[in-house]
């Protein structure tokens, strides 16, 4: 792990402005509405807070109920955004996998060329979403069940309606703790698929095969690559972005939730932006070192 990390921080000093450029022209827009999304997510939360917080004015129930439904409501929407910003991040992972492929063959180096490459194989990448897209869906719909199951008692008024809109709730969350476990263990399975996909010029579902294929054996490793990445993307991203926050209200003696969480959104992007060149880089470069170890593969 550590060689992987050390010549994927070589290749990204190298072409530092390519690989920025051809991963950030994806990434941006649609982190910054995750982002965005998690401010409202929070504000609603804040919001319902107050209104239940011991001292103030009991709400109605049907206000209550409401602020329920619009809180589940931007979970939902949040969740949706996340899962479909690390889905279409593969577009910019199709184009830096060609670039890397392209530095280790000694050919031309550029942002042009990288999305070119990546536009041919264009059908299979969106495929591969589209897999990807299904079996989230599958994997999460018990879940998403239970919560329509929840909003629908919410919304049904009444004491027990209130009461089994709770149960729901309480057991949706629980449900969501099993399901995200699933999920990650196969999301680790397929972290390589896009790299097998664009190498070696395969179709979505043989792709997602091969990634299943490449990492068995290796899903502890794999995993602790996943994690090593994740911790770094966390610090260099959140660091800065409370840095920021921390100086602001130091200055301005106030600290206005709605103006920092913006400030940490589009602190946090610019700082992620700059981090996930390298991550994608080691994903590649960790792809064919997994085809060396059980293929015997060079490059």
């Amino acid at each position: 792990m550590p060689e992987i990390l050390d010549q994927a921080f070589r290749l990204y000093r190298r072409y530092f402005f390519t690989f920025l450029a051809i991963t950030a022209v994806v990434f941006v827009p649609v982190n910054m509405a995750v982002q965005l999304m998690s401010v409202a997510l929070q504000g609603s939360s804040r919001a319902l807070q107050r209104s239940t917080a011991p001292g103030s004015s009991l709400p109605s129930s049907e206000s209550l109920n409401q602020s329920i439904v619009l809180l589940i409501v931007l979970l939902v929407v949040f969740m949706g955004l996340a899962i479909l910003a690390g889905l279409l991040q593969y577009l910019s992972q199709g184009a830096l996998t060609s670039a890397v492929a392209d530095s280790h063959l000694d050919r031309p180096v550029s942002f042009g060329r990288a999305y070119r490459t990546m536009l041919k194989h264009v059908g299979p990448l969106i495929g591969t979403i589209g897999l990807q897209i299904l079996l989230g869906i599958g994997i999460f719909l018990p879940t998403i069940a239970v919560f329509l199951l929840a909003i629908g008692a919410l919304t049904a008024g009444g004491d027990s309606g209130a009461s089994a809109g709770l149960l729901f709730i309480c057991f949706a969350f629980l449900l969501m703790f099993v399901t995200i476990v699933l999920y990650a263990y196969i999301f680790i399975r397929l972290s390589v698929i896009v790299p097998a996909l664009m190498v070696e010029n395969l179709g979505p579902v043989q792709a997602l095969r091969r990634s299943w294929q490449l990492v068995q054996g290796y899903w502890w490793r794999t995993l602790a690559i996943v994690l090593v990445l994740g911790l770094l993307n966390a610090v260099i991203s959140a660091g800065p972005a409370y840095l920021i926050v921390g100086l602001v209200t130091l200055f301005t003696r106030s600290l206005d939730t709605v103006f920092t969480g913006v400030i940490t959104a589009v602190v946090t992007v610019i700082t992620e932006a700059l981090f996930i060149p390298l991550s994608l880089t080691c994903y590649t470069l960790y792809y064919f070192d997994l085809r060396v170890r059980k293929e015997g593969f060079d490059l």
